[in-house]
């Protein structure tokens, strides 16, 4: 598929709130959504902090049921571009990915324009494509998974992760138990999904 074919999916998923095309496996929702049985979920968001020279990302796991499997936040200093804070996310996420070989994953993300250049065999492009294209490879090392858009909506807990970076020296990453400050957003987001106030 062509990237303008992509393009105006996505585009027209922003108008209508999801699209669905199922010659290319894409479904693209607003909320966020529990994986099939036996699959994970790996959500990831990057967030900049200009007055701090850094970037801040978040990632994390949950399986059918909702349930924090495990998640984290991490800082990089001496960024500052957007793009970049995406796609650090991204790759973040794969590394916790290799920890989860014996699984079947599902990756998402807010970041439409990250998606694509995933999604789609050609070069990116882009001052970031070095970036982009080792993120390929390691997806392709762990199986090739599937990724997919979400809007922020569907993507807090992820964004909320990544904003908690600006409070921590380094690094904080998380088993089984989710940080106290995700409990309530964790449990809004599945209600959501089931269509419960």
């Amino acid at each position: 598929m062509a990237s303008g074919e992509w393009e105006r999916g996505f585009s027209k998923a922003r108008r209508d709130g999801k699209v669905e095309d199922k010659d290319n496996n894409i479904k693209l929702t607003y909320i966020w959504k529990p994986p099939d049985t036996g699959l994970l979920k790996i959500n990831f968001d990057g967030e900049v902090f200009k007055e701090k020279m850094m970037v801040g990302v978040g990632v994390v796991v949950r399986d059918c049921t909702g349930r924090f499997v495990c998640g984290g936040s991490k800082k990089f200093r001496n960024y500052q571009s957007p793009k970049i804070a995406k796609i650090l996310a991204t790759r973040e996420s794969v590394r916790v990915a290799e920890n989860l070989a014996n699984f079947h994953l599902i990756f998402e993300g807010d970041a439409m324009d990250i998606v694509i250049s995933l999604l789609l065999d050609e070069q990116d492009g882009s001052d970031c494509e070095n970036l982009i294209e080792e993120v390929k490879m390691m997806l392709r090392r762990i199986g090739s998974p599937k990724v997919t858009w979400v809007g922020r909506e569907g993507n807090m807990i992820a964004h909320k992760l990544a904003r908690y970076a600006k409070s921590i020296s380094d690094v904080i990453f998380c088993s089984n138990q989710a940080p106290s400050f995700l409990e309530e957003q964790l449990k809004s987001s599945y209600e959501k999904w089931q269509g419960l106030p």
